[in-house]
């Protein structure tokens, strides 16, 4: 009888261990729903071209034509501030960011974001405090992706 329970404790460890096995499982067929064509587009904000906007932050709107109805309808449109455009040491944030400056002795939070619509993107710069800061925004690089 004393078997019994270690009979039962092994038949158990079995078949948990079986049971959570990994299984690569693929199909064996694949249907295309939507053909991907791409764009990318380098976009540079020199800090002349910021403008105040009477909502309380900085923007700047650029013509698009190739962003279409067609994509956007059907595409994904997706924005990254690069940091060290063009050199080796370049890399990118998506949209929207958000961190700390200071400006003047005073600490605050500005977020980077951007809009869009047919055949145009807005990019815009906030500060926190929604206060007027003068200054425009420093030069910027941007990146737009489109994949439709």
């Amino acid at each position: 009888m004393k078997k019994l329970p270690v009979i039962f404790a092994i038949l158990v460890a079995a078949f948990t261990f079986t049971a959570c096995e990994y299984q690569n499982v693929y199909p064996t067929e694949y249907k295309t729903v939507y053909q991907n064509n791409s764009k990318t587009l380098d976009i540079e904000v020199p800090t002349t071209d910021w403008k105040w906007s009477d909502n309380g932050y900085f923007f700047v709107t650029y013509d698009i034509p190739d962003l279409t109805q067609e994509i956007y309808d059907k595409g994904v449109i997706s924005c990254y501030r690069e940091y060290f455009f063009g050199t080796k040491d370049a890399y990118q944030i998506n949209l929207p960011l958000e961190y700390s400056v200071s400006a003047n002795g005073t600490l605050f939070r500005q977020t980077v974001d951007f809009s869009f619509g047919v055949g145009f993107i807005e990019i815009a710069v906030t500060n926190s405090d929604s206060r007027f800061d003068s200054t425009n925004p420093e030069d910027m690089h941007f990146r737009l992706n489109m994949i439709w």
